[in-house]
């Protein structure tokens, strides 16, 4: 789902709450008494100055093991 957001243009990422994140989610999305949010996916469309990180390279073949380590 994140890298279908992505390739559409849109923002997104995968969040868990910590501290009283989960309460404050909770009473923002008016959720009713007894859910809980265990992690978040966010989606939207980028601030025209929002801050995109740089993805970090990485080199599948230093990272993929097969009957080695």
């Amino acid at each position: 789902m994140l890298l279908t957001a992505t390739a559409e243009g849109l923002g997104a990422v995968f969040h868990i709450p910590v501290a009283d994140e989960t309460e404050k989610i909770k009473e923002i999305v008016h959720a009713p008494e007894g859910y809980e949010f265990i992690c978040l996916l966010t989606i939207g469309y980028p601030a025209p100055n929002a801050f995109l990180p740089k993805q970090k390279v990485i080199d599948v073949d230093k990272r993929i093991h097969l009957d080695r380590w």
